[in-house]
């Protein structure tokens, strides 16, 4: 096993040679594990009944100490209490959200990534403007800890399906 961090997903059992460049050979060990997979799914899916149920202690338990969160409004939240203030504050007026899609991938046997593609509920503004139900993606990068696995770094995008709907399809 090479000791710096090269791209790939651990599929199957076997070594499979890479190369980053022509001079630069790489070889990775990768693994099926299905079950750590299915352990990182379960922390996003977690996450998502937490904040349904306004359970925003439930939430932040979730995250490692010294998490980092970028929410859809660009607002940046370093260590546990300031992810858990932010959740809490975000969760008070937030809409309900389901998941439609989960994705996860392990970058090494300890981190993991994972892409949730969610509905986000019309919701009323405090000005009194509704919002229509719109899609949003979150990005979660995940460690294992003694915990089990936890939350180091999340990011939300609100999709923007008027501004894709005028892109030249690719």
């Amino acid at each position: 096993m090479v000791s710096r961090w090269v791209p790939h997903f651990y599929t199957s059992s076997t070594t499979i040679p890479l190369r980053l460049s022509k001079d630069t050979p790489v070889e990775i060990q990768t693994s099926n594990d299905a079950e750590h997979l299915k352990d990182v799914q379960q922390i996003a899916s977690r996450f998502f009944e937490a904040w349904n149920r306004h359970h925003v202690s439930a939430m932040a338990a979730l995250y490692t100490e010294d998490a980092q969160v970028v929410n859809s409004l660009g607002l940046w939240w370093r260590g546990a209490a300031e992810v858990e203030r932010g959740l809490g504050q975000m969760n008070a007026i937030g809409p309900p959200l389901r998941p439609d899609s989960t994705w996860a991938c392990l970058l090494t046997e300890g981190t993991a990534l994972c892409i949730v593609d969610y509905t986000v509920g019309s919701f009323t503004r405090p000005s009194g403007q509704t919002v229509p139900e719109q899609k949003a993606l979150s990005t979660f990068v995940m460690v294992k800890t003694a915990r089990g696995w936890r939350i180091a770094a999340a990011q939300t995008t609100g999709v923007n399906a008027e501004v894709i709907a005028r892109l030249p399809s690719l």
